[in-house]
């Protein structure tokens, strides 16, 4: 891989600029048999991450691709609102009326 592509490589390289403005903020959901093989690369990033102590979460679905990632029994878009009430709770304080 190409090491200015390889994002594990760049956060490790610049982990003392990087750090602080990643740390919390990498939240990454990935198929374990991802038909582009991105599963790798984020594995070798959650280690990075693990080894500098910064704070991150990695989802690896088992036998999902990257094309059936989202669904959910039927609903083909299950995930992508699970998301979205994720990031939704993030940012409202509690109490706060939903959309």
């Amino acid at each position: 891989m190409a090491r200015e592509y390889d994002i594990a490589h760049i956060v490790e390289r610049d982990r003392a600029r990087l750090r602080p403005d990643l740390d919390g903020k990498i939240h990454l959901i990935v198929g374990g048999a991802d038909t582009f093989y991105l599963d790798g690369p984020a594995r070798r990033l959650k280690a990075v991450l693990g080894r500098l102590g910064a704070n991150s979460s990695f989802r690896f679905v088992p036998g999902r691709t990257h094309f059936d990632l989202y669904a959910e029994g039927r609903d083909r878009m299950a995930l992508l609102k699970t998301i979205a009430k994720e990031i939704y709770a993030a940012a409202r304080p509690a109490g706060a009326r939903a959309p």
